[in-house]
């Protein structure tokens, strides 16, 4: 089935980027997860924030007619589903940032 589905997707996959039929891959730390195929596929979820206060990864879009956006990591935007897939989850709260640096004295 794979190998069928490698062929389908083969044409879109080096013209877009993106496959036609298949989800996203889930986003490494920080990073966005991969958009599911054009046609259908779910979106792969964020990857979290390696860096105190900043935001995790977005979530992948949905395909085109249906199939659920990838929940952002945390601290991050959940994807957009696309027509009949639903919104990812959004991603949970980002780290407590850092304390500031001493100012100079003079």
């Amino acid at each position: 089935m794979q190998q069928v589905l490698d062929v389908v997707n083969a044409p879109t996959q080096l013209l877009l980027g993106r496959p036609l039929i298949g989800d996203g891959a889930d986003g490494g730390p920080g990073q966005s997860g991969g958009d599911g195929g054009l046609l259908y596929g779910n979106g792969g979820n964020g990857g979290s924030s390696t860096t105190p206060g900043q935001p995790g990864g977005l979530g992948g879009a949905a395909g085109g007619l249906g199939g659920a956006g990838g929940a952002g990591g945390a601290g991050g935007a959940g994807g957009a589903g696309l027509n009949n897939g639903n919104p990812g989850a959004p991603g949970g709260p980002g780290a407590t940032g850092a304390n500031g640096q001493h100012g100079l004295s003079g």
